[in-house]
């Protein structure tokens, strides 16, 4: 039977920020993803995301849009936000601006890891 990693969970500090990030992974260098926006997927599915190979990054329930630029001036390449909503007109252009690929994301997250891949 193949051993499956366990994602661990550990506190991301962003400067001037509210509250601490969450970083889940399951070890080793790997790309990040940010979950953007409320509410939060289950424990299950960023689980299950940080066992296919991603580091993912959660914000604290009152994080600002500045903080999430922030956090993406510390993140090295690659790096993804998956929105649980449409997402500010600013942050998406920011976004656009730096090359960050970004997407709506509610259910589908089995496709993540995917659209990831192919945004690379």
């Amino acid at each position: 039977m193949p051993h499956l990693a366990t994602p661990r969970k550990a506190e991301f500090s962003i400067p001037n920020a509210s509250a601490p990030w969450t970083l889940r992974s399951a070890g080793g260098a790997r790309p990040t993803l940010i979950v953007w926006g409320k509410p939060v997927p289950a424990d299950s599915v960023l689980d299950r995301l940080a066992r296919a190979g991603l580091a993912i990054l959660t914000a604290p329930e009152h994080a600002t849009s500045a903080e999430l630029l922030a956090a993406l001036e510390m993140i090295p390449a690659p790096v993804r936000v998956a929105f649980l909503e449409t997402p500010a007109t600013d942050v998406s252009k920011s976004l656009d601006a730096k090359a960050i690929p970004w997407r709506c994301v509610t259910s589908e997250w089995d496709e993540v890891p995917r659209w990831f891949q192919e945004a690379t």
